[in-house]
């Protein structure tokens, strides 16, 4: 859907459903920026399908244009008085039209009203365009960090 007066997609964000796994997994399985490193994409579908059913205060947000389906994600833990937003990601054909800001202003707005004032995340310092929207968002850049990780085995 276009909205005509503006020429941009009509998005609008709703909570993530069972529906939805399939397409964040497979952006999980495609797109580097969502990987830890060049062995460990994504969340497993399992991962997601439990995240889903059992999301405790976590705020787990898709982007729609119209009722298709998700153009855009926001997920983030809350934990401890912190939102810690662990995949932002809009689809190549929907950037630059403001999906991604519209997905954080509904988390923080979430945020908010449960009464959680702090939020984070990492970001690829390579990403310039991710650093550009974050700043423009009032986001500051904290200590510099690497992400470490450890797969352990299954016993």
């Amino acid at each position: 859907m276009i909205d005509t007066a503006t020429r941009k997609p009509k998005i609008r964000i709703t909570g993530l459903t069972k529906d939805d796994i399939m397409p964040l997994w497979r952006w999980g399985e495609e797109n580097r920026e969502l990987w830890s490193d060049n062995k460990t994409k994504w969340y497993p579908k399992k991962t997601l399908i439990d995240w889903v059913r059992h999301p405790k205060k976590d705020i787990l947000l898709v982007a729609r244009n119209g009722i298709q389906s998700p153009v855009g994600m926001c997920m983030t833990y809350v934990m401890r008085g912190w939102g810690y937003c662990s995949g932002l990601f809009v689809d190549t054909h929907y950037r630059r039209v403001g999906v991604a800001t519209k997905l954080m202003k509904e988390t923080i707005r979430r945020l908010r009203k449960a009464r959680i004032y702090h939020i984070a995340f990492m970001v690829d310092p390579n990403n310039e365009k991710a650093l550009r929207l974050y700043k423009k968002m009032g986001f500051r850049c904290g200590f510099p960090v690497v992400s470490m990780y450890k797969t352990m085995r299954k016993s």
